[in-house]
């Protein structure tokens, strides 16, 4: 999803009902609040969905752009640390 998390968006019942043995990968693009309608939906239902949150692709993508920019491997632990300080709720921090 890239709905502003105030849409409170989650997962029509009829795309949950057609979810059969085959994982299905979600995107949900925002990082802030970490938690959003859609990622708490689909954290109930593990055995059916894969999520990728927006924190997940924002750290990703930093790494990409620092290696292509410097042509040096990226400080990946460091990176995924500042990102997620910043995302998790302050009870949740890694």
């Amino acid at each position: 999803s890239t709905l502003p998390a105030s849409v409170e968006f989650t997962l029509p019942q009829w795309i949950i009902r057609r979810s059969n043995k085959n994982k299905i990968v979600v995107l949900d693009v925002n990082y802030k609040p970490y938690w959003t309608a859609l990622s708490q939906q689909l954290s109930t239902m593990q055995d059916k969905f894969d999520i990728v949150r927006g924190s997940e692709m924002l750290w990703e993508q930093g790494i990409g752009q620092f290696e292509a920019w410097t042509g040096r491997t990226a400080p990946y632990d460091i990176m995924k640390r500042v990102v997620l300080e910043n995302c998790l709720p302050k009870d949740e921090e890694a």
